[in-house]
C-alpha cells in the first residue's frame, strides 16, 4: 500500500454560529479536542463575503460590514489535550452612532502543526484542518420580509421525480 488516507474532524465546536442582539455584549464558544493527541489552535478573525450563488470569498482585510473591529477574543491561542475542552470568550464593543445593518465576521480556529519527534524517512502528508463559524451582530435589525414570486412543480432531472421550485 503506497497511500493511506485518514482524515477526521478533530475539533468539536458549540455553538456553530454566534448571533448577538442589541443588548448582548458577550458570548462563549466551547471547543473540544476529539482527537487522540494534543492539538494547538490559533483563534483569529477571518473575513468572508457571501456569494449570491452560495459559498464564500475570503477577504484579505475587514470591510465596513465586518464585526471583527468591534470585538475582543480571549484566549487567542489554545492547546488542548485529547478530550479537553476550552471556552473562547467574545466581547463586543459597538461604536457610537453605528449604522443600521448586519455586521459579520468568521471566527477561525486555525490548526497549528504538531511537532514530529519521530521523523522516519519517506514522504508523509499531514492534513491540517482549520474550522470557522460565523459571528453576527444586527444593529436595529428588522425581521426579513419574504414574498413568494413563483411556485411550480418541476421534474428533478437526476431521479425524474417531481419537486417544488419556489422563487422568493
Amino acid at each position: 500500500v503506497f497511500f493511506r488516507q485518514y482524515t477526521t474532524a478533530n475539533l468539536l465546536i458549540s455553538p456553530t454560529r454566534v448571533s448577538f442582539d442589541e443588548r448582548q455584549r458577550s458570548a462563549k464558544v466551547t471547543v473540544i479536542n476529539s482527537s487522540d493527541e494534543y492539538r494547538t489552535y490559533r483563534v483569529v478573525w477571518s473575513e468572508k463575503l457571501a456569494l449570491p450563488a452560495g459559498g464564500y470569498q475570503t477577504l484579505s482585510s475587514p470591510v465596513a460590514s465586518s464585526l471583527s473591529p468591534m470585538t475582543r477574543l480571549s484566549p487567542k491561542q489554545i492547546r488542548l489535550a485529547p478530550g479537553e475542552r476550552q471556552i473562547i470568550k467574545i466581547a463586543i464593543r459597538k461604536p457610537k452612532n453605528l449604522a443600521k445593518g448586519e455586521y459579520r465576521s468568521h471566527l477561525l480556529f486555525q490548526a497549528l502543526p504538531n511537532e514530529n519527534k519521530t521523523a522516519k524517512p519517506g514522504i508523509k502528508v499531514n492534513m491540517i484542518l482549520s474550522f470557522s463559524i460565523p459571528v453576527v451582530y444586527r444593529e436595529q435589525g428588522e425581521l426579513p420580509k419574504v414574498e413568494f414570486q413563483t411556485v411550480e412543480i418541476v421534474e428533478d432531472p437526476v431521479n425524474k421525480t417531481p419537486k417544488i421550485a419556489v422563487k422568493l
